[in-house]
């Protein structure tokens, strides 16, 4: 059965200890990779309310930014939710006196935003919404992406919606 050590005419026993620890190798591999893409499902389809608080942005951004534009982490690529409004007021600046203790000031040209969103995802036992196997937390900074807007925001506030 064996001519010159090899099996069947072809291939020798190496050759077929080799082919099996690849097809091994490649079963675990592909097994790891179906885990990785495993993500978390709630059973519950409950809405949070979420928002995002910028210090400074500048005025331009006021035109770029409407309701129902969709919020994305830009970091994470996880699509947030849809802004449900858009507000706002002064920027904050902060510097020194002349005593050295921080004090709020204004910057001319710029904005603080605050933009309310409302994300599919209701708010878990350890205070965090989770989306796509990624967990947020209040006060998160994090970029978002909003309408064609980029910013650098923090989470500030999340409410579970009745």
């Amino acid at each position: 059965m064996i001519k010159d050590k090899k099996l069947f005419g072809i291939f020798n026993i190496l050759d077929v200890a080799i082919i099996i620890i690849l097809m091994l190798m490649l079963v675990f591999v592909s097994s790891k990779i179906k885990t990785n893409r495993r993500t978390v499902t709630v059973s519950e389809k409950k809405e949070t309310m979420v928002e995002f608080y910028v210090e400074d942005a500048p005025d331009f951004v006021k035109k770029h930014i409407k309701e129902g534009d969709i919020v994305k982490d830009a970091l994470q690529n996880n699509i947030l939710g849809k802004v449900t409004s858009v507000t706002y007021s002064d920027p904050i600046e902060w510097n020194s006196d002349s005593n050295g203790n921080s004090v709020a000031g204004r910057k001319a040209g710029y904005v603080s935003v605050k933009i309310q969103l409302s994300v599919n995802s209701p708010i878990s036992p350890n205070g965090g919404i989770t989306i796509n196997s990624y967990t947020y937390y209040v006060n998160k900074s994090m970029e978002i992406r909003v309408g064609n807007v980029a910013f650098y925001a923090k989470l500030s506030d999340m409410q579970a919606k009745n």
